[in-house]
This record gives structure tokens, C-alpha cells and sequence, in this order.
């Protein structure tokens, strides 16, 4: 077959529509991962972070000897 020859105008709508079907794609990736980025931050409301978790315990851990402490002079 010999080759179709192609003018400036038909190479431009081609790319044209290739760039507009790229730009399709990448917008509904885009709302599927703002989606998705919504259904993980209600997951993670409520969610204590290791440092807090680790200073809390630390705290408590410090109360409880307070309080041990504060039995055995009562006692």
C-alpha cells in the first residue's frame, strides 16, 4: 500500500485529539485519586499518631509510679 499523505491540518487535529483524550484520561485519574484521598482521611479521623501514642504512654506510665508511690506512703 503506498503511504497516505498527510497535510499540516489533519497532523494537527490528530494531535490535537490526542492531547484532549490524554487530558480526558489524567482528569478522571485525578478525580479518582481526590476521591480515594477523601475515603482515607475519614478513615484516619480519630487517629492518634505514634509520638502522641508514645508520649501518652510515657505520661500515664509516670502517673502510675505517681500514684504507687503515693499508696505505699498511705499505706
Amino acid at each position: 500500500m503506498k503511504p497516505k499523505n498527510v497535510t499540516n491540518d489533519e497532523l494537527a487535529a490528530m494531535v490535537q485529539k490526542g492531547f484532549a483524550e490524554s487530558k480526558r484520561q489524567v482528569d478522571e485519574q485525578f478525580v479518582q485519586v481526590h476521591h480515594e484521598l477523601g475515603a482515607i482521611r475519614k478513615q484516619l479521623l480519630g487517629v492518634v499518631y505514634r509520638p502522641e501514642f508514645d508520649d501518652l504512654q510515657e505520661r500515664v506510665h509516670e502517673l502510675e509510679n505517681l500514684l504507687t508511690v503515693f499508696k505505699k506512703k498511705t499505706a
